[in-house]
Protein backbone atom coordinates (compact mmCIF):
# COMPACT_ATOMS: atom_id res chain seq x y z
CA UNK A 1 0.00 0.00 0.00
CA UNK A 2 1.36 3.41 -0.99
CA UNK A 3 0.99 6.46 1.26
CA UNK A 4 -0.30 9.44 -0.76
CA UNK A 5 -0.10 13.07 0.34
CA UNK A 6 -1.82 15.91 -1.52
CA UNK A 7 -1.25 19.65 -1.09
CA UNK A 8 -2.80 21.96 -3.68
CA UNK A 9 -1.75 20.62 -7.07
CA UNK A 10 1.25 18.72 -5.65
CA UNK A 11 1.05 15.01 -4.95
CA UNK A 12 3.82 12.90 -3.45
CA UNK A 13 3.81 9.18 -2.70
CA UNK A 14 5.92 7.96 0.21
CA UNK A 15 7.64 4.57 0.02
CA UNK A 16 5.55 1.83 1.61
CA UNK A 17 8.57 0.59 3.56
CA UNK A 18 9.51 4.03 4.90
CA UNK A 19 8.65 3.17 8.51
CA UNK A 20 10.83 0.06 8.31
CA UNK A 21 13.70 2.13 6.94
CA UNK A 22 13.28 4.63 9.79
CA UNK A 23 13.17 1.83 12.36
CA UNK A 24 16.34 0.28 10.91
CA UNK A 25 18.06 3.67 11.10
CA UNK A 26 16.92 4.09 14.70
CA UNK A 27 18.25 0.65 15.68
CA UNK A 28 21.61 1.51 14.13
CA UNK A 29 21.73 4.84 15.99
CA UNK A 30 20.81 3.08 19.22
CA UNK A 31 23.66 0.61 18.70
CA UNK A 32 26.01 3.53 18.03
CA UNK A 33 25.09 5.06 21.38
CA UNK A 34 23.33 8.14 19.99
CA UNK A 35 20.94 9.47 22.69
CA UNK A 36 17.20 9.62 21.83
CA UNK A 37 17.01 13.42 21.58
CA UNK A 38 19.75 13.44 18.92
CA UNK A 39 18.43 10.57 16.79
CA UNK A 40 15.81 12.30 14.57
CA UNK A 41 18.38 14.45 12.75
CA UNK A 42 20.82 11.55 12.42
CA UNK A 43 17.96 9.36 11.18
CA UNK A 44 17.18 11.89 8.44
CA UNK A 45 20.71 11.48 7.12
CA UNK A 46 20.56 7.67 7.29
CA UNK A 47 17.14 7.51 5.64
CA UNK A 48 18.26 9.95 2.95
CA UNK A 49 21.23 7.73 2.22
CA UNK A 50 19.04 4.61 2.08
CA UNK A 51 16.64 6.30 -0.36
CA UNK A 52 19.45 8.03 -2.32
CA UNK A 53 17.97 11.39 -1.36
CA UNK A 54 21.00 13.36 -0.12
CA UNK A 55 19.18 16.67 0.37
CA UNK A 56 16.46 15.90 2.85
CA UNK A 57 15.74 18.84 5.19
CA UNK A 58 17.06 18.01 8.66
CA UNK A 59 13.83 19.23 10.27
CA UNK A 60 10.33 19.72 8.78
CA UNK A 61 10.09 22.96 6.80
CA UNK A 62 7.96 25.83 8.09
CA UNK A 63 4.70 26.91 6.48
CA UNK A 64 6.28 29.79 4.55
CA UNK A 65 8.96 27.73 2.85
CA UNK A 66 8.20 27.26 -0.88
CA UNK A 67 9.33 23.63 -0.58
CA UNK A 68 6.92 22.90 2.24
CA UNK A 69 5.25 19.49 1.66
CA UNK A 70 7.57 18.65 -1.18
CA UNK A 71 8.57 14.99 -1.38
CA UNK A 72 11.82 15.49 0.63
CA UNK A 73 9.95 17.50 3.27
CA UNK A 74 7.26 14.82 3.58
CA UNK A 75 9.96 12.23 4.22
CA UNK A 76 11.40 14.39 7.01
CA UNK A 77 7.91 15.05 8.40
CA UNK A 78 7.29 11.31 8.63
CA UNK A 79 10.64 10.73 10.36
CA UNK A 80 9.79 13.47 12.86
CA UNK A 81 6.30 12.12 13.59
CA UNK A 82 7.64 8.55 13.85
CA UNK A 83 10.05 9.64 16.58
CA UNK A 84 7.40 11.68 18.43
CA UNK A 85 5.05 8.69 18.45
CA UNK A 86 7.70 6.28 19.70
CA UNK A 87 9.77 8.38 22.12
CA UNK A 88 7.47 11.18 23.26
CA UNK A 89 9.07 13.37 25.96
CA UNK A 90 12.37 11.50 25.72
CA UNK A 91 13.10 13.62 22.65
CA UNK A 92 13.14 16.76 24.78
CA UNK A 93 16.69 17.89 25.39
CA UNK A 94 17.49 19.27 28.83
CA UNK A 95 20.44 21.62 28.22
CA UNK A 96 20.98 22.09 31.96
CA UNK A 97 21.29 18.37 32.69
CA UNK A 98 24.99 18.68 33.47
CA UNK A 99 24.78 22.26 34.67
CA UNK A 100 23.07 22.20 38.04
CA UNK A 101 24.30 23.21 41.44
CA UNK A 102 23.29 22.27 44.97
CA UNK A 103 22.75 25.23 47.29
CA UNK A 104 22.04 25.38 51.02
CA UNK A 105 19.67 28.25 51.78
CA UNK A 106 17.16 28.75 54.59
CA UNK A 107 18.34 25.49 56.13
CA UNK A 108 17.54 23.27 53.13
CA UNK A 109 19.40 22.08 50.06
CA UNK A 110 18.06 23.42 46.77
CA UNK A 111 18.84 22.53 43.19
CA UNK A 112 19.61 25.45 40.90
CA UNK A 113 19.64 25.21 37.11
CA UNK A 114 22.42 27.23 35.54
CA UNK A 115 21.41 29.34 32.55
CA UNK A 116 22.94 28.23 29.27
CA UNK A 117 24.34 31.73 28.73
CA UNK A 118 24.88 34.38 31.38
CA UNK A 119 23.59 37.40 29.51
CA UNK A 120 21.88 40.65 30.35
CA UNK A 121 21.62 41.67 33.99
CA UNK A 122 22.17 39.21 36.86
CA UNK A 123 20.13 40.56 39.75
CA UNK A 124 19.48 38.35 42.80
CA UNK A 125 16.20 39.24 44.45
CA UNK A 126 13.61 37.92 46.90
CA UNK A 127 10.91 38.73 44.35
CA UNK A 128 9.84 36.11 41.85
CA UNK A 129 9.53 37.66 38.36
CA UNK A 130 6.16 38.76 37.04
CA UNK A 131 6.18 37.27 33.56
CA UNK A 132 2.84 38.85 32.63
CA UNK A 133 4.21 42.41 32.45
CA UNK A 134 7.51 41.81 30.69
CA UNK A 135 7.78 43.81 27.47
CA UNK A 136 9.31 42.40 24.33
CA UNK A 137 12.08 45.00 24.39
CA UNK A 138 12.80 44.69 28.11
CA UNK A 139 16.37 43.73 29.05
CA UNK A 140 16.89 40.13 30.11
CA UNK A 141 17.16 40.04 33.89
CA UNK A 142 18.34 36.81 35.47
CA UNK A 143 17.42 36.26 39.10
CA UNK A 144 19.20 33.07 40.26
CA UNK A 145 16.96 32.84 43.33
CA UNK A 146 13.94 32.43 41.06
CA UNK A 147 15.52 29.42 39.36
CA UNK A 148 15.77 27.21 42.43
CA UNK A 149 13.69 24.11 41.81
CA UNK A 150 10.42 24.27 43.75
CA UNK A 151 10.95 27.78 45.13
CA UNK A 152 7.86 29.77 46.17
CA UNK A 153 7.44 33.43 46.96
CA UNK A 154 6.62 32.61 50.59
CA UNK A 155 9.84 30.65 50.96
CA UNK A 156 11.93 33.21 49.14
CA UNK A 157 10.66 35.88 51.54
CA UNK A 158 12.45 33.99 54.32
CA UNK A 159 15.85 34.10 52.63
CA UNK A 160 18.39 36.16 54.54
CA UNK A 161 21.13 38.21 52.90
CA UNK A 162 23.48 35.31 53.66
CA UNK A 163 21.13 32.90 51.87
CA UNK A 164 21.00 35.11 48.79
CA UNK A 165 24.77 35.49 48.82
CA UNK A 166 25.10 31.70 49.00
CA UNK A 167 22.85 31.32 45.96
CA UNK A 168 24.93 33.83 44.00
CA UNK A 169 28.19 32.21 45.10
CA UNK A 170 27.12 28.74 43.97
CA UNK A 171 25.85 30.05 40.65
CA UNK A 172 29.20 31.74 40.08
CA UNK A 173 31.13 28.61 41.08
CA UNK A 174 28.97 26.50 38.79
CA UNK A 175 29.33 28.95 35.92
CA UNK A 176 33.13 28.99 36.24
CA UNK A 177 33.31 25.19 36.52
CA UNK A 178 31.14 24.77 33.45
CA UNK A 179 33.40 27.14 31.50
CA UNK A 180 36.43 25.11 32.61
CA UNK A 181 34.87 21.89 31.35
CA UNK A 182 33.92 23.61 28.11
CA UNK A 183 37.56 24.64 27.54
CA UNK A 184 38.98 21.15 28.04
CA UNK A 185 36.14 18.72 27.34
CA UNK A 186 37.35 17.76 23.86
CA UNK A 187 41.00 17.23 24.82
CA UNK A 188 40.75 14.22 27.12
CA UNK A 189 37.92 11.82 28.12
CA UNK A 190 38.70 12.37 31.80
CA UNK A 191 37.05 15.79 31.64
CA UNK A 192 33.71 14.38 30.49
CA UNK A 193 33.88 11.81 33.28
CA UNK A 194 34.68 14.50 35.83
CA UNK A 195 31.70 16.49 34.58
CA UNK A 196 29.49 13.43 35.05
CA UNK A 197 30.82 13.16 38.62
CA UNK A 198 29.77 16.77 39.18
CA UNK A 199 26.22 15.83 38.14
CA UNK A 200 26.36 12.83 40.51
CA UNK A 201 27.63 14.94 43.42
CA UNK A 202 24.76 17.38 42.85
CA UNK A 203 22.18 14.62 42.61
CA UNK A 204 23.28 12.92 45.82
CA UNK A 205 22.89 16.22 47.68
CA UNK A 206 19.54 17.30 46.22
CA UNK A 207 17.61 14.04 45.93
CA UNK A 208 14.76 13.37 48.36
CA UNK A 209 16.94 10.72 50.00
CA UNK A 210 20.39 12.34 49.96
CA UNK A 211 23.53 10.27 50.24
CA UNK A 212 26.26 12.54 51.60
CA UNK A 213 28.90 9.82 51.38
CA UNK A 214 28.28 9.30 47.66
CA UNK A 215 28.27 13.06 47.11
CA UNK A 216 31.60 13.43 48.92
CA UNK A 217 33.10 10.62 46.86
CA UNK A 218 31.81 12.16 43.61
CA UNK A 219 33.20 15.59 44.53
CA UNK A 220 36.58 13.97 45.16
CA UNK A 221 36.37 12.26 41.77
CA UNK A 222 35.53 15.57 40.06
CA UNK A 223 38.75 17.10 41.36
CA UNK A 224 40.95 14.06 40.81
CA UNK A 225 39.85 13.45 37.22
CA UNK A 226 40.05 17.11 36.29
CA UNK A 227 43.61 17.37 37.62
CA UNK A 228 44.63 14.14 35.88
CA UNK A 229 43.11 15.35 32.63
CA UNK A 230 44.90 18.67 32.99
CA UNK A 231 48.20 16.90 33.59
CA UNK A 232 47.66 14.77 30.48
CA UNK A 233 46.89 17.65 28.11
CA UNK A 234 49.78 19.80 29.34
CA UNK A 235 52.48 17.09 29.37
CA UNK A 236 51.04 14.87 26.61
CA UNK A 237 51.66 11.99 29.00
CA UNK A 238 49.36 9.66 30.89
CA UNK A 239 48.40 10.97 34.31
CA UNK A 240 50.69 9.67 37.08
CA UNK A 241 49.52 6.98 39.50
CA UNK A 242 49.81 8.98 42.68
CA UNK A 243 47.64 8.61 45.75
CA UNK A 244 45.58 11.54 46.89
CA UNK A 245 44.84 14.98 45.54
CA UNK A 246 47.93 16.47 47.19
CA UNK A 247 50.23 14.31 45.07
CA UNK A 248 48.45 15.32 41.86
CA UNK A 249 48.52 18.93 42.95
CA UNK A 250 52.30 18.78 43.41
CA UNK A 251 52.71 17.27 39.94
CA UNK A 252 50.78 20.17 38.42
CA UNK A 253 52.96 22.66 40.27
CA UNK A 254 56.31 21.04 39.49
CA UNK A 255 56.26 18.99 36.31
CA UNK A 256 53.50 20.97 34.60
CA UNK A 257 54.70 24.26 36.06
CA UNK A 258 51.17 25.58 36.40
CA UNK A 259 51.38 28.92 38.13
CA UNK A 260 48.93 30.46 40.56
CA UNK A 261 48.15 27.27 42.45
CA UNK A 262 49.37 28.29 45.90
CA UNK A 263 46.08 29.99 46.76
CA UNK A 264 44.22 26.75 46.03
CA UNK A 265 45.98 24.55 48.58
CA UNK A 266 43.60 25.52 51.44
CA UNK A 267 40.66 24.71 49.15
CA UNK A 268 42.15 21.30 48.37
CA UNK A 269 42.17 20.41 52.06
CA UNK A 270 38.38 20.71 52.17
CA UNK A 271 37.95 17.69 49.88
CA UNK A 272 38.92 14.77 52.13
CA UNK A 273 39.45 11.28 50.82
CA UNK A 274 37.43 8.66 52.67
CA UNK A 275 37.58 5.18 51.14
CA UNK A 276 34.47 4.07 53.01
CA UNK A 277 32.41 7.19 52.23
CA UNK A 278 30.32 5.20 49.74
CA UNK A 279 29.67 2.41 52.21
CA UNK A 280 29.47 2.41 56.01
CA UNK A 281 31.09 5.73 56.92
CA UNK A 282 28.73 8.40 58.23
CA UNK A 283 29.35 11.64 56.35
CA UNK A 284 27.65 14.81 57.51
CA UNK A 285 25.84 17.19 55.18
CA UNK A 286 28.27 19.94 56.12
CA UNK A 287 31.34 17.91 55.10
CA UNK A 288 29.76 16.81 51.81
CA UNK A 289 28.57 20.31 50.94
CA UNK A 290 31.92 21.93 51.75
CA UNK A 291 33.71 19.37 49.58
CA UNK A 292 31.18 19.97 46.82
CA UNK A 293 31.73 23.73 46.81
CA UNK A 294 35.49 23.29 47.00
CA UNK A 295 35.55 20.91 44.03
CA UNK A 296 33.69 23.45 41.88
CA UNK A 297 36.02 26.22 43.01
CA UNK A 298 39.11 24.14 42.20
CA UNK A 299 37.82 23.16 38.77
CA UNK A 300 36.95 26.76 37.94
CA UNK A 301 40.36 28.04 39.04
CA UNK A 302 42.34 25.18 37.49
CA UNK A 303 40.43 25.64 34.27
CA UNK A 304 41.73 29.19 34.07
CA UNK A 305 45.39 28.84 35.11
CA UNK A 306 45.65 25.42 33.47
CA UNK A 307 44.29 26.70 30.16
CA UNK A 308 46.99 29.37 30.09
CA UNK A 309 49.70 26.79 30.84
CA UNK A 310 48.30 24.44 28.21
CA UNK A 311 48.53 27.05 25.46
CA UNK A 312 51.95 28.18 26.63
CA UNK A 313 53.23 24.59 26.43
CA UNK A 314 51.81 24.09 22.94
CA UNK A 315 53.30 27.38 21.77
CA UNK A 316 56.77 26.33 22.97
CA UNK A 317 56.37 22.95 21.25
CA UNK A 318 55.75 24.69 17.96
Amino acid sequence: MMLTWVRGQRMSVLPVDLDKIIETADRELQAEGVPPHARPIHAVMKVGSALTLPRLPLIPLNEHDPEKDSFPDLITQRISSWYRELYGDRLKFDPSANARVAIIADGDIWEGNLPIIFGGLVAPSRELPDTTTKGQNAPEIYNPCAHLTGITQARLDRFTHADINEVVELYNLGHNARDAFKRFREYNPLFARAEADWAAATLHLTTQRPDYGQSLYSSYQVTEKFMKGLYAVITHEKAPHVHGLVGLFKELKTKCQVRGLDVLEPVLEKIPYNSSARYEARISRSVAYTAYKSSLELVGQLGTVGYSSYHQTNKQAE
